[in-house]
């Protein structure tokens, strides 16, 4: 039997509260030290609307989806789960915000009762806690409950760790930076904001790796101070967003000069798969990242392939969800000349793990096939692609099982501002994307 532990009970409030998700939000980021490298906030109210799951007399009648979902995360006690959902944990299912501190991921959220929470954890948790004062501490370290909040961390903390969050002041919390007020306004299902370098140098990163990533990026982006993003659930799609921000909030603008995906190069890709990925990069660009990866010491073959491209790549493959059962896959790349062609081609004659590609050179243009079947992309992807950046379109109704209930997913970043933008489309335009979100991620466990 797989006891439910702290965190199990935090993950699930998230996933199946009722209560006003905006309820006490900004009190939760107060808690929340500026100097954090990351936190996450949770509009609990609508994903559990959105998720299908109801309330009824105290009780939380779970959607199929959401039932199958906790059903593919392993073997449970079933009683466990549902003497948590029939509210006795104690726990109050409202808001809750997640942060990064000191190297240490915490979880916060709100409490009815104390005493009932720390004897629900004890009974099905297998959790100790030593009560203080009405304050409750596990044993190991990882868990306070007090004064109607409940915190849970990745390391250890103390009784007066916790006092000490939810006593800071507004100047000293989240909330005295312009995206923490934001957060707090946050009308998305779910919303993230995250400062940068603190976050590459938050974990184990050895430093020689944070400086590269310090050098690309800024040979990347004008200024990358923030990353920041949301997703929202919608009646027949999923909508994401992931984007870099510089010193004042504002997306941050690409240094390197971006191309756009062309209809021309997509239409003469021969081959037809599920996934579809393209790119446009000057050849500028490509020459001044090729030159960093000198200052890195990774130039070699690397600088010497990069400036031989001209910068328009289509990457197609027939997934059948998961590479290990990959059917197919092919590219057209673009290079400077014919010669450069020839010689990136000579390239695929030395791939890994027996695999061989047939290689075509029809102009500056390299065709690779490692057995993607001949065919023209279809026109309603090349309109979606077409205008971008980068582009990836995903196309489930090829045949992915787990992906069923899906009817594309597409993927763009403009030439202009470094932000990603993904769009999911249900194949049921009248139901929410959630409990198809949750439906594809159990049957990706159970594969």
């Amino acid at each position: 039997m797989k006891k439910i532990g702290i965190m199990m009970v935090a993950l699930m409030a998230m996933l199946v509260c009722s209560c006003s998700g905006g309820a006490g939000i900004e009190k939760l980021l107060q808690s929340v030290p500026e100097s954090t490298s990351a936190v996450g906030v949770f509009n609990l109210q609508s994903l559990s609307e959105k998720a299908g799951n109801v309330e009824k007399d105290g009780r939380m009648d779970l959607s199929a989806e959401m039932k199958n979902f906790i059903t593919s995360m392993g073997p449970t006690d079933a009683k466990d789960f549902q003497a948590f959902f029939s509210g006795e944990s104690g726990i109050e299912l409202n808001s809750a915000v997640c942060y990064e501190y000191q190297g240490e991921m915490y979880m916060t959220g709100y409490v009815d009762d104390e005493k009932q929470l720390a004897e629900f954890l004890t009974k099905h948790g297998g959790a100790k806690f030593t009560e203080t004062d009405g304050a409750y501490v596990s044993q190991k370290g990882n868990a306070v409950i007090r004064d109607g909040r409940w915190w849970y961390t990745s390391g250890k903390m103390t009784l007066q760790d916790a006092e000490a969050f939810a006593g800071l002041k507004k100047e000293e919390s989240i909330l005295d930076l312009e995206y923490g007020r934001k957060l707090a306004d946050s009308d998305r299902d779910m919303e993230f904001f995250a400062v940068y370098d603190k976050l590459l140098t938050a974990g184990e990163i050895p430093m020689d790796k944070v400086m590269q990533a310090r050098l690309l990026t800024s040979t990347l982006f004008k200024e990358a101070k923030y990353i920041a993003g949301g997703v929202e659930f919608k009646k027949g799609k999923a909508e994401a967003e992931l984007e870099i921000l510089d010193i004042n909030f504002k997306p941050s603008q690409f240094s390197i000069k971006m191309g756009k995906i062309s209809k021309k190069q997509l239409k003469a890709f021969n081959g037809r798969g599920d996934l579809y990925l393209a790119a446009a990069v000057s050849e500028e660009a490509l020459d001044n990242i090729a030159g960093q990866l000198g200052v890195l010491g990774m130039k070699g073959a690397n600088g010497n392939i990069l400036k031989s491209l001209d910068g328009n790549i289509v990457v197609g493959m027939n997934t059948d969800w998961m590479p290990a059962d990959a059917k197919g896959m092919g590219a057209l790349i673009g290079c400077r000349d014919k010669d450069g062609a020839r010689a990136l081609g000579q390239l695929f004659s030395f791939l890994p793990f027996g695999h061989t590609a047939a290689t075509n050179v029809d102009g500056s243009n390299l065709t690779v096939n490692l057995g993607i079947p001949m065919g023209r992309i279809p026109d309603e992807v090349i309109s979606e692609m077409s205008g971008h950046a980068i582009a990836m379109v995903y196309d489930p109704t090829a045949g992915a099982p787990a992906f069923s209930g899906w009817k594309s997913i597409v993927l763009t970043v403009d030439n202009k501002e470094a932000k990603i933008e993904i769009e999911a489309e249900t194949k049921d335009k009248e139901k929410n994307a959630l409990p198809v979100l949750l439906q594809t991620l159990a049957s990706m466990k159970k594969k």
